[in-house]
């Protein structure tokens, strides 16, 4: 290989190191793009979920803040489990949701999992003073400046 070669093929990698550095940024923002999407398509699904379920909301409201109160973690899981079990609901959950609407026997609350994180997210937006009940991890949807609470695996539970 000449002197001349080896430059040639220097600035040969160059290029290309340049384009794949263009071509991972393009990927990028269109990864955003979808994820941005996919986010308005689960904030419509949550406005749907809790406007026809205005009382599991409600639900879910009194049972984080209850938790904050007694200075309790809460979980959305445990909540979404919890309104699906009516017979093991306490006594103020019963009051929230026996208000305004009225459910056949038997119904069953359910709560996508993909809505859940936002469904924490709009509890925390909605109502600050139980905004740090929960723990969020940090999410590339998330408004620039948000913070994560979440402190890993075998963090020390309050």
């Amino acid at each position: 290989m000449t002197e001349g070669q080896g430059s040639f093929d220097e600035l040969l990698m160059q290029q290309r190191l340049v384009s794949i550095k263009a071509d991972s940024c393009e990927l990028e923002r269109a990864v955003g793009d979808v994820g941005r999407a996919l986010r308005r398509t689960q904030e419509q699904i949550l406005d749907g979920w809790i406007t026809a379920n205005p009382e599991a909301y409600a639900g879910i409201v009194w049972l984080a803040d209850r938790d904050a109160a007694a200075g309790l973690r809460g979980s959305i899981g445990y909540y979404a489990e919890l309104l699906r079990r009516p017979r093991d609901w306490p006594a103020g959950l019963r009051t929230i949701m026996s208000r305004g609407v009225t459910r056949p026997e038997g119904h069953v609350y359910v709560i996508n999992n993909s809505i859940r994180a936002l469904l924490v997210r709009r509890i925390a937006a909605e109502h600050p003073r139980i905004a740090d009940v929960f723990e969020t991890r940090r999410s590339k949807a998330d408004p620039v400046g948000a913070a994560s609470t979440w402190q890993g695996v075998g963090h020390a539970a309050l």
